[in-house]
């Protein structure tokens, strides 16, 4: 009896301290298990409660609206392409720049260094198209072509053109190559690979395409750089494969916008030369914005088209140098009237700005030509002394591709008064 009595004692007690054991490791499970639901559920909030909530306030609210409340203009720019967006002397100067400050202007009636944030965006990953999306940036003014298959497949839209653009093709000044012929045609010299380096995801990547297949040429593509990462080019590093020797490079050839390799060849050592082509492909520029936002989109159009309107009514910076802060219509010329006139204040009110917002625009940036012509902005020649003609680049009375609707307004005809 006593045997079978410490028998069972001590199968009970290895049996509790083996029901103890177990119980410690279900605690310590339980909490695992605990902390894996917690931040299971942390994440479903995230990914299925929180970013549907914030997309659609984001959705629901007009970017007009935010940039009103913030008091600033988030504004994508490339950031590094001399005369489009380029840091210099502490501050954002160039032609793409200076259309982010015509937007701030016409929102806000004035021009200060904290009514404006620019944003670098860049063409990887659809930088440029996804920091509209998200709301990062509130409009992209980034020399970037406007087609219709990109409204369509990222989401936004494209305002007025600011600049027609066509493809161009750079190489080194040294190379034989002179001609497109030459190029892609027959040759004994080792030199010539026969080969032209591209940024992918760009519109002159599918124009040099279309190009190389309507042609039949024997020339090769090339949109990864010889580094063991193989990386897509991008505008620096393509412009640092032609400045490279043609022995360390597998580039003969690179293919961008015209405007971007002009700009490029600018402040560099060793000079480059655009072979005289006209390649079929069109590369309108614009700034874009996300689609569907009807309000902020007529404010980024209109303060757009009211730099081209002036200038078809030949009305520039340099006509208000002279002018008082506080303005009324009879201060002006008769042929800068229209700029307080009743349809621009009828407009203005419908939109919800300052009746005097195209005479802000044109007296603190400036007209079309005013912002073209500007000291940082598009220069009239290239490195070797060339001129550069503005072409397509003029406005419509000059035989140009510009073209602004009017500025009226119905309620003009009308008896409603707009002080």
């Amino acid at each position: 009896m006593g045997i079978h009595s410490s028998y069972f004692r001590t199968i009970a007690e290895l049996t509790i301290q083996s029901l103890k054991s177990v119980y410690a490791r279900l605690c310590d499970s339980a909490f695992i298990i605990g902390g894996i639901l917690v931040i299971s559920a942390l994440f479903t909030f995230s990914l299925f409660v929180y970013k549907p909530l914030r997309t659609q306030s984001l959705n629901s609210t007009s970017v007009f609206d935010r940039v009103k409340d913030r008091n600033i203009l988030n504004c994508g720019i490339e950031g590094n392409l001399p005369h489009f967006s380029d840091f210099k002397d502490n501050k954002f100067v160039g032609f793409d720049a200076d259309y982010c400050r015509v937007i701030a202007v016409a929102m806000f009636g004035e021009l200060t260094d904290s009514n404006i944030d620019f944003k670098p965006v860049a063409v990887k990953n659809n930088q440029r198209f996804e920091s509209l999306l998200d709301g990062s940036v509130d409009v992209v003014v980034r020399n970037t072509t406007f087609t219709v298959g990109r409204e369509i497949k990222h989401g936004v839209t494209f305002g007025p053109i600011i600049y027609y653009d066509i493809p161009g093709i750079l190489v080194r000044q040294n190379s034989s190559i002179d001609t497109v012929k030459i190029l892609t045609g027959d040759t004994n010299d080792e030199t010539n690979h026969k080969t032209i380096c591209v940024a992918p995801n760009t519109s002159t990547f599918y124009n040099i395409e279309k190009w190389i297949e309507k042609n039949d040429y024997d020339l090769r593509i090339i949109t990864k750089d010889d580094t063991p990462d193989k990386a897509d080019y991008n505008n620096d590093t393509l412009f640092q494969e032609i400045t490279s020797s043609v022995s360390t490079s597998p580039c003969q050839a690179i293919a961008s916008d015209k405007s971007q390799l002009v700009a490029k060849t600018f402040g560099v050592t060793e000079k480059h030369k655009l072979i005289d082509v006209t390649l079929d492909g069109k590369e309108p520029l614009a700034p874009m914005y996300k689609a569907g936002d009807h309000k902020w989109a007529r404010l980024v159009n209109y303060a757009v088209y009211a730099t081209i309107y002036a200038a078809e009514r030949d009305t520039s910076k340099d006509d208000f140098k002279s002018m008082k802060s506080r303005l009324n219509k009879d201060d002006l010329p008769d042929q800068h009237s229209w700029i307080l006139g009743k349809d621009i204040c009828h407009i203005a009110e419908d939109m919800g700005i300052s009746k005097e917002f195209i005479y802000n625009i044109i007296s603190k940036v400036g007209n079309y030509y005013d912002i073209y012509e500007a000291e940082n902005n598009i220069p009239e020649k290239d490195v070797y002394g060339n001129e550069l003609k503005k072409g397509d680049n003029r406005i419509h009375v000059h035989d140009g591709l510009h073209y602004s609707p009017p500025f009226t307004h119905p309620d003009t005809l009308t008896e409603k008064l707009c002080e």
